[in-house]
């Protein structure tokens, strides 16, 4: 909000933003307060931190022979081309800390989902979830919503329906309406069973 009245425009703020989240999350440390209850973690079970790793290392690894290689025929573009790969290597290292470092919670009355700097965030009220089942299966759809970063690895294992469309906010301030949500969580079941002590008017977990 402050960004917004400073900038005066939304998509703008929204961008610096994202930007200043960056090098916030690059020095942070995970979170160390998840209980499986109230606050959850999305990166444990899939291995999505060492696929993540890896392709920082292969980025990190083609920026320096990309460098060198243009270092050949024109410094200037070396040197340009350099400096936003290794920025776009910082984005990803700052996502995979964020991961880390923002769990899904749990409140009274929301829930908050979130995937890291580059994935998606979205708050949900509990009363409008109608249904959150346990499914892998791929789902498609004007108002469906996958909260992964890439979407080929971070397979999801829990869709919730909504009654009421919701306002996912991807990377850069990128806004996207959902009815359906695809996301990952560690510890499945008790994630369900955590909204359902809270809203007792959702069906049983379902496999």
């Amino acid at each position: 909000a402050l960004l917004r009245t400073v900038f005066g425009h939304e998509k703008l703020a929204n961008i610096i933003a994202s930007e200043i989240a960056v090098f916030y999350y690059v020095f942070r440390r995970k979170d160390s307060s998840i209980d499986n209850i109230t606050r959850f973690t999305s990166y444990k079970e899939n291995g999505i931190i060492l696929v993540l790793y890896t392709f920082l290392a292969l980025f990190i690894m083609e920026t320096i022979g990309t460098h060198f290689l243009f270092l050949l025929f024109n410094k200037a573009v070396a040197y340009i081309l350099t400096s936003l790969s290794l920025y776009t290597c910082l984005q990803l290292f700052a996502h995979i800390k964020a991961i880390k470092s923002r769990p899904i919670v749990i409140s009274n009355s929301l829930l908050l989902l979130r995937n890291g700097l580059l994935g998606g965030d979205v708050i949900v009220s509990l009363d409008i979830i109608e249904k959150i089942e346990i499914n892998k299966k791929p789902i498609n759809g004007l108002d469906v919503v996958n909260l992964a970063f890439i979407k080929g690895l971070e397979k999801h294992n829990i869709v919730i329906y909504l009654s009421n469309p919701v306002i996912v906010f991807k990377a850069f301030g990128i806004k996207k309406r959902a009815q359906i949500l695809l996301m990952n969580v560690d510890s499945a079941k008790n994630f369900i069973e955590a909204i359902k002590s809270l809203h007792s008017g959702l069906p049983l977990p379902s496999e």
